[in-house]
């Protein structure tokens, strides 16, 4: 009912334009039903003369979430235009990354503008409109992690990005580096399920969803409250002149918390400075990310201990390189600072 009062109402609007009536023949391409939840219908007029520019007035339409628009056809006879419209129905549903994400349906009827050819197209949406609007367009991949990561922070289900130079990357690895780099911000690493859209292409859009243990709700919270310890960590160090003091005493924040329970959580930071519960990348992200608060130059450093998966700190003091394994410290109660010679047992990529 819905499409047949669009079309009454065009060829009004048609009519008025023209003069004359239009005579409008259906065609449709479809992937599959769908009933559209996007904002109320408006109407767009575009012009075309070729294949290409059909194609593109639609990608300007789906790019801009129209539901409906018209595209007047130039020096294009109607078998010709009606063939060029099918072949760019069903192309920008498999070729634009916009069409191959988010279009269930397009369809469009011919009928005459002012005595030319032209085609009503309506399209239906499978996403809402705070989806597709939400949508964000970058460069590169790694142009992607912020936005990927930013959707991480707040515990969101899913994220969207289009990517104009996309490139065959693993987001596992990219969503555990961005909560290893963040460990005050992201509590928990999700299962990630990939979609990519289309299947081939320079330009592709990509949509990562997540799958949490915890609540969003429960994430916040939990976020909430690691902030406050990082927040007293900083002002635990804050008159404190040298990288030597500062190291030393976030040592002793960090470890004088708790009696660690050495183990893994999901929510790794959350366990460590709330739980004392904790394994060797909880203390190493964690310690390296407020040092990084204390403008200390010191990272987590990912590789293996005696053939066992493991992290431990490398730290820059007075322009000289050390390296700290918090979990020996925590056996012994003391900070060591181990030059590279003196970690026997640990592999890691040093070009890192």
């Amino acid at each position: 009912m819905r499409r047949s009062i669009f079309v009454v109402l065009l060829l009004s609007v048609l009519i008025a334009i023209s003069g004359c009536s239009g005579v409008f023949s259906e065609t449709y391409v479809s992937k599959k039903p769908h009933e559209s939840d996007t904002t109320a219908a408006s109407t767009k007029q575009q012009y075309a003369a070729s294949y290409p520019e059909i194609y593109t007035a639609l990608t300007v339409l789906v790019g801009k979430i129209e539901t409906d628009g018209v595209i007047v056809l130039s020096n294009i006879n109607e078998q010709v235009g009606r063939s060029y419209l099918e072949a760019a129905c069903k192309n920008l549903t498999s070729m634009d990354p916009m069409g191959a994400y988010a279009v269930a349906d397009i369809r469009f009827d011919l009928g005459t503008n002012a005595g030319r050819l032209a085609a009503a197209v309506h399209i239906d949406y499978s996403k809402n409109i705070t989806e597709l609007s939400s949508v964000k367009t970058v460069r590169t991949v790694n142009q992607a992690e912020e936005i990927i990561g930013q959707a991480l922070e707040r515990a969101a289900e899913s994220v969207a990005v289009r990517v104009e130079q996309y490139e065959q990357i693993n987001f596992d690895d990219l969503v555990r580096r961005y909560a290893d780099l963040n460990p005050a911000s992201v509590m928990e690493i999700p299962q990630v399920s990939v979609s990519v859209y289309p299947n081939n292409g320079v330009s592709r859009l990509v949509e990562l969803s997540f799958t949490y243990e915890n609540s969003a709700k429960e994430l916040m919270k939990m976020k909430s409250k690691v902030e406050s310890v990082f927040t007293a960590a900083e002002l635990y160090v804050k008159d404190s002149a040298s990288s030597q003091n500062k190291l030393q005493l976030l040592y002793a924040f960090l470890m004088e918390r708790f009696d660690y329970e050495l183990r893994s959580s999901s929510t790794p930071t959350y366990a460590l400075l709330h739980e004392g519960v904790g394994d060797s990348r909880a203390f190493a992200c964690v310690f390296a990310a407020m040092c990084k608060q204390a403008e200390l130059e010191c990272r987590a450093i990912s590789g293996t201990k005696d053939g066992k998966a493991w992290y431990w700190n490398r730290v820059v003091i007075n322009n000289r390189v050390y390296y700290i394994d918090l979990i020996d410290a925590e056996k012994t109660g003391k900070l060591q600072l181990r030059t590279s010679s003196e970690m026997g047992g640990y592999h890691w990529d040093k070009n890192l």
